[in-house]
């Protein structure tokens, strides 16, 4: 069983995510940022894999570290971090102070939406993942089965 966080990506999460994995492909690492104000705080549980969903799309990544945003008394990342976010987004870095957690990310992989959903449950509960149902853009989730098996 493999355990770790589930993120929604909100909006235009199909390109977003292709950026992210792009990104993560050629770099030794990328930050993904995460916008908003989660009710869940993915911190602490040291869980290093996190399950991106949005758009019918499911992606899975290793990750090394979490470090919260300014929206969650966190900070910034430096100068040098900067270089690890995809170059689409490294111009953006003014708008750090609306980002409530940096993940610091390997490489990220697509996996067949439909067999994953199959093996996600609620850490809670115990109960099957929905996304259509899910009311928290961030939680934590056991994955069931095999994650290499369902890369494509």
């Amino acid at each position: 069983m493999v355990r770790g966080i589930a993120i929604k990506v909100a909006e235009d999460a199909e390109n977003i995510m292709e950026t992210y994995k792009i990104a993560s492909e050629t770099k030794e690492y990328v930050w993904y940022c995460y916008f908003g104000n989660p009710v869940t705080k993915p911190y602490g549980k040291g869980y290093g894999n996190a399950f991106f969903i949005g758009d019918g799309k499911l992606y899975h990544t290793h990750f090394k570290e979490i470090r919260a945003g300014i929206m969650h008394e966190g900070g910034k990342l430096n100068e040098n971090e900067i270089d690890f976010l995809p170059k689409e987004y490294q111009n953006n870095i003014e708008l750090q102070d609306e980002i409530a957690f940096f993940m610091k990310c390997g490489v990220i992989r697509e996996l067949d939406y439909d067999k994953a959903l199959e093996c996600m449950f609620y850490e809670k509960t115990g109960k099957p993942y929905f996304p259509l149902e899910v009311r928290t853009a961030v939680c934590y989730v056991d994955f069931k089965c095999g994650l290499d098996d369902l890369i494509i």
